[in-house]
């Protein structure tokens, strides 16, 4: 039972940290690129600029904790495509 609890706290972390490298960088990017909009009157490019970088960033580091997360429960394997066979 307590390796069963174990193993939801190890899920429910993973799980808690891709949700926050998805919500979490929105917020103020949603701030800095309308305030960064109205300073420099070019709505809304800047705003779609801060979006796309935020974007990008946090897909990379979703990226990141995965290729972390499948090295740690495949550490020897190295994957192939079935073409590549």
């Amino acid at each position: 039972m307590k390796e069963l609890i174990s193993t939801y706290r190890e899920e429910l972390v993973l799980f808690a940290k891709l949700s926050a490298w998805i919500g979490a960088p929105i917020i103020p990017a949603i701030f800095l690129g309308k305030w960064l909009d109205g300073h420099f009157h070019t709505a809304p490019w800047l705003f779609l600029a801060t979006m796309l970088l935020t974007f990008i960033g946090s897909m990379l580091m979703l990226v990141k904790e995965t290729v972390a997360v499948i090295g740690k429960f495949a550490p020897d394997k190295k994957y192939e495509r079935e073409s590549d066979k």
